[in-house]
């Protein structure tokens, strides 16, 4: 894949005039992107669910979440987008990129489009890094005893749930046409920069590309996320099966994107709909 370099200014009260610059994700962005995650949902309730040990282990919680961007980056099926204000020079004083936001997408399925995702990617290099990191998890989960920052019991209660939605939603007997789709795995943007039009700019990414290859894209999107992913053009599929509190019933879900001349698996297009 061709790097991006996009440039958009968009102007606020906090941030006049700030360049913001997409590109694609390299290794070593996956370690600044593991500390915008941590950031930007700390305290929402899946996190207090999944990790209720956090505060007393926060290395074991960001090694984890460094080890899960780093394989999502290695995976030959993903894309990683990054968005940032470049760096700039004033005088003898240089300012470093500053990265806002991250977007990452899976391409799933065997069709034609999916395998040329594969072999724009794969390289001997990235198989190796692959078992190189193999190897890190395996000694840390055996030798260092794994992540204590989480609880076991949560992350099956959360694993047993995730399958379900999955089966409810992308099951391929079901839903044959939604088989071979661009899926986003996540799409984070700093707080201070929320709001300004940057979640759009990395949807744009994938969105072209779906429009491309005639593939729908899907995601789960949080409670926050939502209203930006349906200004984009997606429709909400089912809320969450699991509810964590009560103020979150309705919002959040599965969501999904269809490109003009789509077919579902009724026989009907975008447009006949």
């Amino acid at each position: 894949m061709a790097p991006i370099n996009h440039l958009q200014d968009y102007n606020s009260p906090s941030h006049p005039v700030s360049p913001i610059r997409l590109r694609s994700g390299t290794l070593s962005d996956c370690f600044e992107i593991a500390r915008i995650n941590s950031r930007v949902y700390a305290g929402t309730s899946l996190r207090r669910f999944i990790y209720p040990h956090q505060s007393q282990h926060p290395k074991c919680f960001i090694r984890n979440t460094q080890q899960k961007y780093l394989t999502n980056f290695l995976n030959p099926r993903n894309l990683v987008f990054i968005a940032s204000i470049p760096g700039q020079q004033h005088g003898r004083l240089h300012e470093e990129e500053k990265i806002v936001g991250y977007a990452i997408f899976s391409r799933l399925g065997e069709d034609a489009g999916a395998k040329r995702q594969i072999a724009s990617r794969q390289s001997i290099w990235l198989w190796i890094l692959s078992w190189l990191l193999w190897l890190v998890v395996v000694f840390w989960n055996v030798v260092l005893g794994g992540n204590k920052s989480a609880s076991p019991a949560a992350v099956k209660i959360f694993s047993e749930e995730t399958k379900a939605q999955k089966d409810l939603y992308w099951d391929p007997a079901r839903f044959p046409e939604r088989r071979n789709r661009w899926h986003a795995l996540g799409v984070t943007i700093e707080p201070a920069y929320q709001r300004q039009g940057i979640g759009k700019m990395l949807m744009r990414e994938v969105i072209r590309r779906a429009e491309e290859e005639k593939v729908c894209i899907g995601l789960e999107s949080t409670p926050l996320g939502e209203p930006m992913y349906t200004k984009v053009g997606f429709e909400l599929l089912g809320r969450f099966v699991l509810v964590l509190v009560e103020e979150e019933r309705n919002m959040g879900g599965v969501m999904l994107w269809r490109p003009k001349g789509w077919v579902d698996g009724k026989g009907l297009t975008v447009e006949e709909e």
